[in-house]
């Protein structure tokens, strides 16, 4: 299978792709899910503060985020617990 209805697309062989599962629970399905830094005024390149979502996928059977599908500094918040995944 290939996508090649959208011009802007590069054609994929999904049948070459690996399948990714859920490190708990093995399930193939999952959730789109943001979360949310607040960038200061001094970062940012504005130079007003701003709020950037950072996209991330979560089992839709256990709500485990597995830790390759989100960058490292925001790994971080979700292992200290700032960031619940279950809410």
């Amino acid at each position: 299978m290939s996508l090649t209805n959208d011009p802007t697309q590069v054609s994929v062989n999904l049948e070459a792709a690996e399948s990714l599962r859920c490190d708990e629970c093995n399930s193939a399905i999952f959730k789109q899910r943001f979360i949310l830094r607040k960038v200061s005024a001094l970062l940012s390149p504005t130079g007003q503060e701003m709020v950037v979502p950072v996209n991330v996928m979560q089992c839709a059977e256990c709500t485990h985020i597995n830790e390759g599908f989100v960058p490292a500094a925001v790994w971080e918040d979700i292992q200290n617990g700032e960031s619940n995944p279950e809410c």
